[in-house]
């Protein structure tokens, strides 16, 4: 399972991590971050991800967050493949918004 981590003492700055089940009960979390911020699109943070296998490849879709105005973000849609789920190339291909548009912090 993918899922939105942070970095400690930061409630915003978004990881992506992997955790494994063979029972969907107890859950074995990776040593490290599978994603982490790293480009002008998700240098806030990485968050939401979804990963479905294409081809020989993972793709995930993830959400960027590229800029803060205090409780608020601007977001992108970054792209990411890997080949074993662990490691992870970035894209440069995002959806940006056509217009500053900032999204709250729920």
């Amino acid at each position: 399972m993918f899922y939105r981590s942070r970095k400690p003492r930061d409630r915003h700055t978004g990881l992506i991590g992997l955790a494994e089940s063979d029972d969907g009960v107890q859950w074995l979390k990776a040593d490290r971050p599978v994603l982490t911020p790293g480009m002008e699109e998700d240098r806030y943070g990485c968050e939401d991800p979804r990963v479905i296998q294409w081809r020989d490849s993972f793709l995930m879709t993830y959400t960027g967050v590229s800029e803060r105005r205090g409780e608020t973000f601007k977001t992108h849609i970054c792209l990411a493949f890997s080949r074993d789920g662990l490691y992870w190339r970035k894209q440069p291909i995002t959806l940006k918004p056509t217009f500053p548009y900032y999204t709250p912090l729920f």
